[in-house]
């Protein structure tokens, strides 16, 4: 087990690439690797993350889904933290089954959920094809007259089985006796951690 910071890896070579094109990702800040302009993805469509570093490469697949809809959002106050909102959500959800979403909260533009235990995981497993009338599915911390964005993320399913791993191993886990967690694999070659995923989100603001 090591808590310390991973060290960034410098000067490598990062693409983003579909069937047609390739999007150049330069390296902005020490192991940060960001694209150019406005570049938006396309649903259904599959993308191809390669690394070139220290003379390996590495390679990582994912298909983005289709985008969820929101119809509108409101919010209920905890019964005992008035700071405390629930936050409900009013929208469809496909009918088309194998659906799986994570639902992140901002205030004041804020991102609120920045790491996988804030964000909030659900399948359509026993929804799918409703119409979720008002079901919670986040909470903030915010004074009346904040401006509060719900994000509701289509994601593909080993990404969303990837993140409820290191959630299970960690998170959840509070067994003493339990010997140290294992990496979670994820789907990047060459035994690399971390994951490459598509989404499309949808988002909803309220005062």
């Amino acid at each position: 087990f090591d808590a310390s910071p991973p060290t960034p890896v410098r000067k490598a070579i990062v693409t983003i690439s579909d069937s047609v094109t390739q999007y150049d990702l330069p390296e902005f800040e020490p192991g940060i690797y960001l694209s150019f302009g406005n570049i938006a993805g396309i649903p259904g469509t599959e993308y191809t993350l390669t690394v070139e570093t220290d003379g390996k490469v590495y390679t990582a697949r994912s298909v983005m889904p289709y985008p969820p809809v929101i119809d509108s959002i409101n919010f209920s106050q905890d019964p005992d933290d008035p700071l405390l909102f629930h936050i409900r959500l009013y929208a469809p959800e496909s009918p088309v089954p194998g659906n799986h979403y994570f639902f992140g909260v901002f205030r004041e533009g804020l991102n609120m959920s920045d790491n996988l235990t804030k964000l909030v995981f659900a399948s359509d497993q026993l929804i799918n094809g409703q119409y979720l009338f008002g079901l919670p599915v986040q909470t903030v911390e915010a004074k009346p007259g904040a401006r509060i964005t719900l994000q509701m993320a289509a994601i593909p399913k080993d990404f969303f089985e990837y993140s409820l791993a290191i959630l299970r191993v960690t998170v959840y886990n509070d067994n003493p006796f339990e010997q140290a967690p294992a990496n979670v694999p994820g789907n990047i070659s060459g035994n690399a951690l971390g994951f490459f995923y598509a989404y499309a989100e949808a988002r909803e603001t309220r005062i």
